[in-house]
C-alpha cells in the first residue's frame, strides 16, 4: 500500500515541475519579443500636382422613336353561299265530283181510315137486380161462417147457448177487417168464439162489380144452439 502511495506522489511531482517549466518558458518569450516599428511615409507638397476634374460630357439623348402602329390587314370576309330555300308545295286538293243521287220516293198510300169503335157499355141493371146480387153474396158469407163455426166445448158442456151479432168490413178483394161484437150473448165464451171465427176465415169472395163497392160494412148474426 505504501508502495502505491509513493509512486502516486512521485508521478504527481514530475507533472507539476513540467507544467511549471513550460509556463516559465512561454512567459519569457512573450516579454522578450520586440515591438514592431511604425512605418511613417512622408509626402512632399511640392511634388503633389492638383489635377482639375474634366468637365462631364452629358450624352446626347437619343431621339425617341415612336413605334409605328401595326395596321392589321382586314381579313377577307368569306361570303357563305346561301342555301336555296326549299319551296313547300301546297298539297293539291283533289276535287271529288259528287254524283248527284236522285232519290226515288215511292208514293206511300195513306193509312186506311179507322172508324171509331162504339164502346159497348155494360147493360144497365135496375135496383131489383142489385138487391138480388147483394142477397146472394150475403148468403155465401153466412154459409162460409156456418161452415167454419166451432162450438166451444166448455160452453156446450155447460149448455150455454145464444146469438152473437158480429160486425166487420169486407174490402173489394174480399179481405175481412175491423171485426167487433155489436150484440153480445149472455156468455163470454160464445162472444170470443165469434171473433176468433172471423179472424180464422180472413177472406170471402170478391165483392161483385155490379155492386160498385170498395168497402162493405156487414153485420151477421151467429147462432149457437144445442139440438
Amino acid at each position: 500500500m505504501n508502495r502505491y502511495l509513493n509512486s502516486f506522489f512521485i508521478t504527481s511531482g514530475v507533472y507539476f515541475i513540467a507544467a511549471f517549466f513550460l509556463f516559465f518558458v512561454f512567459a519569457d518569450m512573450l516579454i522578450t519579443t520586440p515591438a514592431k516599428e511604425e512605418i511613417v511615409t512622408k509626402i512632399s507638397l511640392n511634388s503633389v500636382s492638383i489635377v482639375e476634374p474634366q468637365p462631364v460630357v452629358e450624352p446626347t439623348p437619343e431621339p425617341i422613336v415612336e413605334p409605328q402602329p401595326i395596321i392589321e390587314k382586314p381579313k377577307p370576309v368569306k361570303n357563305k353561299p346561301e342555301k336555296p330555300k326549299k319551296e313547300h308545295k301546297k298539297p293539291v286538293e283533289k276535287v271529288v265530283q259528287k254524283e248527284e243521287v236522285t232519290e226515288v220516293v215511292a208514293a206511300v198510300p195513306p193509312p186506311p181510315k179507322t172508324e171509331p169503335k162504339e164502346e159497348v157499355s155494360a147493360p144497365s141493371i135496375n135496383q131489383n137486380q142489385i138487391d138480388t146480387i147483394e142477397t146472394k153474396y150475403l148468403a155465401k158469407v153466412r154459409a162460409t161462417i156456418e161452415k167454419n163455426k166451432i162450438y166451444p166445448k166448455a160452453a156446450k158442456r155447460l149448455n150455454q147457448t145464444g146469438k152473437v151479432n158480429v160486425n166487420f168490413d169486407i174490402l173489394k178483394n174480399g179481405e175481412i177487417r175491423n171485426v167487433k161484437v155489436l150484440g153480445k150473448s149472455s156468455f163470454a165464451k160464445l162472444d170470443e168464439a165469434s171473433i176468433e171465427l172471423l179472424i180464422k176465415i180472413s177472406n170471402f169472395d170478391e165483392i161483385p162489380e155490379e155492386l160498385k163497392k170498395s168497402v162493405w160494412n156487414v153485420t151477421i148474426p151467429i147462432d149457437y144452439s144445442i139440438n
